[in-house]
């Protein structure tokens, strides 16, 4: 069993990079951001693709709270150098406050993952392609992932906090997903952690 490595920087191992970019988006009217993590060793192959991950923020934050909250550069740098998983590229999209519903889904599943695909190199299929969040970003990856099945392979909502009003056939039959689904929540977290076991109540 590997232990999770330290999340702080080591300037001693191979580092990924971290880009900020803006895309022109006609389903918002205006340029949206985003971040992209390339890992380390993006640069020295140019015959290399990778698997892609979508990575959303949560309710009230932005694109770089990954990056700025979550340190996601040291623990992907830390788990690839020490062999615990195989390199992979991140997306983090600007959502608002939407909930990635309405056009901000247009935005992220239409616009976006095919800039960024066109962009770097990213292996093509679902098989490849993954979406994660926190809290309204944990959302987001199980909506997203329910209704555009032919483009992620695999969901993990974090302490998601699941609002059904945005997305009342949930609450009408059971979820049915083709998706892998991994659902996260911790037990002190009271808010969100009665709202996921609800979820997986209508999962089952």
């Amino acid at each position: 069993m590997r232990l999770i490595p330290p999340i702080s920087f080591n300037p001693n191992i191979p580092h990924g990079s971290v880009i900020s970019s803006n895309l022109e988006s006609k389903a918002l009217g205006e340029n949206s951001p985003f971040t992209v993590y390339l890992p380390p060793g993006y640069s020295a192959d140019s015959n290399k693709s990778y698997p892609l991950l979508v990575l959303l923020h949560g309710y009230g934050s932005d694109q770089n709270q990954w990056v700025r909250d979550g340190k996601v550069q040291n623990f992907m740098d830390n788990l690839v150098h020490a062999g615990a998983i195989e390199p992979f590229i991140i997306v983090m999209p600007y959502g608002d406050k939407s909930q990635y519903v309405n056009n901000r889904e247009v935005h992220i599943m239409e616009e976006l993952i095919p800039y960024v695909r066109d962009q770097y190199r990213i292996k093509p299929g679902k098989t490849f392609t993954a979406i994660s969040g926190g809290s309204m970003g944990g959302f987001g990856a199980l909506y997203l992932a329910h209704r555009h099945q032919d483009v992620f392979g695999l969901s993990a909502p974090l302490s998601g906090y699941f609002d059904m009003s945005y997305y009342p056939e949930f609450q009408l039959k059971k979820i049915t997903m083709e998706p892998e689904l991994y659902i996260y929540c911790g037990t002190n977290d009271h808010i969100s952690f009665a709202r996921n076991e609800s979820l997986v109540k209508f999962k089952k």
